[in-house]
């Protein structure tokens, strides 16, 4: 690399921050002294670089979140856990279902399992009813959690339906079944669902009586052949005395 080009690249970094000096102050009239001031963020902007980004700095706090990690209780990170070892066994076999239509049907029923069981707000709907002037707005805020808790109750069971079919599927297509029967029964007992926990257990244990059993082994070796083994004759009994 020449000084030509060192200088073409030099300058090329320098340029976004020139215009971006320009634009800060086109309000200002132009004169002698602030076009020198942009030449000279031209040619020094990586003093002018440091000091954005320490003027800038309250601004860049505002994306910590996007560094920081969402603090989770312990259930639920063993949650999580049990759901990475199905993904795993759902790699490990032959079933033709996508990681991603696993994973959405898995969070989708941790998702209503969790919210179905936390009692909502006393006072969630009051904004509406205070909006539209209703004086009865006890009454309303009863009955709209009342709705919202019927079709909370549909969803959840609609996703645990999804779930338990996956599950299915997966214990029919794999010969070993342990840790898929373990990481699941740990993923609804630590949801708290008892229905989905029952049907789990009879699911594998059915699925564990079935893979016992053996196919008769076909001992005879001779087959019937009509020709050559023929029932013999008996005598008739005469019925006269």
């Amino acid at each position: 690399m020449n000084r030509i080009d060192f200088l073409i690249i030099y300058f090329s970094c320098g340029a976004p921050f020139a215009v971006y000096y320009f634009l800060q102050n086109k309000s200002e009239r132009k004169t002698f002294v602030s076009w020198l001031l942009n030449s000279l963020v031209l040619i020094f902007w990586l003093p002018f670089a440091v000091f954005l980004l320490f003027k800038n700095r309250r601004v860049l706090s505002d994306f910590d979140f996007l560094r920081k990690t969402p603090d989770i209780s312990e259930s639920e990170r063993q949650i999580c856990l049990s759901q990475k070892r199905i993904e795993k066994v759902l790699l490990e076999s032959e079933l033709e279902i996508s990681i991603f239509d696993f994973r959405e049907t898995a969070e989708r029923y941790a998702g209503l399992t969790t919210a179905a069981q936390n009692e909502p707000d006393k006072n969630w709907g009051q904004d509406i009813f205070q909006a539209a002037n209703n004086k009865k707005d006890d009454l309303g805020k009863i009955c709209l959690r009342r709705r919202n808790r019927k079709r909370l109750a549909f969803h959840q069971t609609e996703a645990r339906r999804d779930f338990l079919q996956i599950i299915k599927q997966l214990t029919d297509s794999i010969s070993d079944t342990e840790t898929l029967e373990r990481s699941t029964l740990a993923m609804v007992a630590l949801l708290n669902d008892s229905e989905a926990q029952t049907i789990l257990e009879k699911m594998f244990a059915e699925n564990m009586q079935i893979g016992k059993l053996q196919n008769v082994e076909y001992s005879e070796k001779d087959l019937w052949n009509p020709q050559e083994h023929k029932p013999l004759r008996t005598k008739t009994i005469s019925t006269r005395l």
